[in-house]
């Protein structure tokens, strides 16, 4: 295959996407099946320089620095960054060089040219310590090392690596590398030695969604790690057209989403290229175009309505509020007309009275959720009520029996809807909590991907060869997390050991989040700590104290327990102070956080368990204590998780 010139490469405008895409097919029709399966690459010159403008005033810092390229393949986007940057130094690695030679020698014999070209296994991590070992990189060493720094760790802005993570890993390689990199992050190895660094990463849409999830059920171990690494993550480029979450999510936390965005891009006078502009949800068909007249409820499109969309596009179908003829067909008539064609019209029949209910469960569901979320409101005012020692336990009924009256208006509002749209609703709701940060006490989201500044841009698949959507995703690290911060006291003391097995540790109690991620926060304590009560552990990890419920709150929840709590005031002065006479209404039992799952734990949380832990008289000595305690085996395999297989 004839080069692509050097002189093309680097500079605008490039060749168009159908160059490249033709290019690289040729490429990948001439390889024999191999452990390195076909890798997505971006084809569009527009793309690439629509990126840059997007990262452009945060790449200020790393101008002239040294860039890791991994993966580069056709080197598109790498040429492209060369240019912007002007890089130090430029190493491509990538080992596949029978396939990608054409595309990446012109790169590195251009006259003074900073690529080099190193055929090594980024896989294999021990090519990272090469790379500074053997003097690829002979600036960086001349720095100390991040663990050496008296005053903490910090960044590393003269390094960046940019990374094309559509590659599977060969046979055998368990582990994935993008999460290894950021888990270095940890104890500053790989290409953290000197500081920690960013990633500018190339990903397949469904592994971006792993890492940075849109909807808290989808938040596993990988996007608990990712967090708790990085102070940034930042999806530049994405499908905005994938549906499936939209729905998960709801219309009106989407809207409160879309305007809280809008206003912190404007406020950062972000600017989006023409075209490059996040699409809106597709909402769901009307159910009154083809069937009786109802009230329309916007909401998002789900996955099965496409199937009811291309049904009704038949321009033979009948009208669906005549109803379907009852019992057997005529004998006059042998052949079925369409109106008794299973494949179809009752398809579609059942179908339609889906989207009917469907819509109705929606109508309900915008009646309550307002509701629900002012219960919420009040529980939190009862908690900081009681937290002041002059709430009186008249105050304290007052507002339990409004608390509880409301809780009877929803469920009186949910009575005539079934388990599976109560279901739903639940869902739709512990979205709406987990955003709004109202259990929490924050007041911020939980998912990083809520604390977007900028929507990403939309890109088209036609933009990559072969076509598959995928997303550039930007990796900021935190240097000032509270786990680099408990590294630098272990450093000090000289018990770097201990910090090591809590990490290993750490990473199995991440590991709950996805499988155990419906427990309580509760079931995953009590065989951390045996000895301990809840009341006793709130105490000692205050940021659990948030996340629990104190006894009042539980004792609103049941009816019987209400009449209870209503005799105190029969029994009590209730004038007086509620920490003098029924103290224990502020406390918090042992089944405080029945209603906390884990995977609504931020990752901060889950690093003061580990903390308290290894603390206390119930800790781990060794590696083998973690197993039995957060899962054995199971989350052992874990720590080679893959994306799109395994335990992600």
């Amino acid at each position: 295959m004839r080069a692509i010139p050097a002189s093309v490469i680097p500079k605008s405008p490039f060749p168009p996407s159908n160059v490249f895409s033709s290019a690289i097919s040729a490429v990948m029709a001439k390889r024999p099946p191999s452990f390195y399966q076909p890798r997505s690459h971006i084809a569009s010159s527009l793309l690439c320089d629509d990126i840059l403008q997007r990262l452009g005033p945060s790449l200020k810092r790393h101008s002239s620095c040294d860039v890791i390229d991994v993966f580069p393949g056709a080197g598109l986007l790498s040429a492209k960054l060369h240019n912007h940057l002007k890089p130090r130094r430029h190493l491509l690695i990538e080992p596949n060089a029978n396939y990608y030679e054409s595309f990446l020698k012109p790169l590195t014999e251009e006259p003074d040219s900073r690529f080099k070209h190193l055929p090594w296994d980024p896989l294999d991590l021990k090519t990272y310590d090469d790379l500074f070992q053997l003097g690829h990189l002979p600036e960086q060493a001349k720095r100390p090392p991040a663990s050496s720094l008296g005053s903490g760790c910090a960044t590393n802005d003269t390094l960046l690596v940019l990374a094309n993570m559509t590659v599977k890993p060969q046979y055998g390689k368990p582990y994935t590398l993008l999460l290894r990199y950021l888990e270095a992050c940890f104890d500053q190895t790989l290409f953290h030695r000197y500081g920690l660094v960013r990633v500018i990463a190339l990903l397949s849409s469904d592994d971006a969604e792993v890492l940075l999830p849109r909807v808290v059920s989808r938040r596993r171990r990988s996007a608990a790690i990712a967090e708790a690494a990085c102070a940034e993550i930042t999806e530049v480029a994405g499908d905005s057209r994938r549906e499936l979450w939209h729905s998960q999510k709801g219309l009106s936390t989407l809207e409160i989403s879309r305007k809280q965005v809008e206003k912190r891009s404007k406020h950062s006078n972000t600017i989006t290229p023409g075209g490059r502009e996040a699409s809106g949800p597709e909402l769901a068909p009307d159910p009154g175009k083809h069937g009786k007249r109802v009230d329309y409820i916007p909401r998002p499109k789900r996955p099965w309505h496409d199937t009811y969309i291309e049904l009704t596009r038949d321009p033979n179908l009948p009208d669906l509020r005549v109803p379907s003829r009852r019992g057997r067909p005529s004998l006059k008539n042998p052949k079925p007309t369409d109106i008794n064609d299973k494949s179809g019209y009752d398809k579609v029949i059942a179908l339609h009275r889906r989207l009917v209910h469907e819509n109705r469960d929606e109508e309900v569901f915008r009646k309550t959720e307002p509701r629900v979320i002012h219960i919420e409101k009040l529980e939190n005012e009862m908690v900081s009520m009681l937290q002041t020692k002059s709430s009186t336990l008249a105050d304290a009924l007052n507002l339990a029996e409004k608390i509880h009256a409301k809780k009877r208006e929803v469920e009186e509002q949910l009575s005539s809807r079934n388990s599976v749209a109560l279901s739903r609703f639940d869902s739709l709701m512990e979205e709406r909590m987990c955003f709004d940060g109202i259990r929490s006490g924050t007041k911020r989201p939980l998912l990083l991907w809520d604390k977007r500044l900028n929507e990403p841009l939309d890109i088209g698949s036609d933009e990559f060869t072969p076509n598959n959507l995928c997303s550039v995703v930007d990796f900021q690290p935190d240097p000032n997390s509270t786990i680099i911060k408990t590294q630098q006291k272990h450093i000090k003391n000289k018990t770097i050991h201990q910090y090591h097995l809590m990490i290993r540790a750490y990473r199995h109690l991440m590991g709950t989040v996805t499988t155990h991620n419906q427990k309580s926060v509760g079931e995953i304590l009590r065989p951390m700590f045996p000895d301990r009560s809840m009341s006793n552990l709130i105490q000692s990890i205050p940021s659990l104290a948030p996340f629990a419920r104190i006894k009042i709150l539980q004792m609103i929840d049941s009816k019987m327990q209400m009449k209870r709590l209503t005799s105190l005031s029969e029994t009590s002065d209730i004038n007086k102070p509620v920490q003098d006479v029924h103290p224990e209404l502020a406390e918090y039992d042992e089944n405080c956080f029945g209603s906390v799952k884990v995977r609504h734990l931020p990752s901060s949380v889950l690093w003061d368990i580990i903390v308290e832990w290894q603390g206390s008289s119930s800790s781990f000595e060794a590696e083998t204590d973690i197993y039995k305690v957060l899962g054995g085996a199971r989350l052992k395999r874990m720590e080679g998780e893959a994306f799109t297989t395994g335990f992600a």
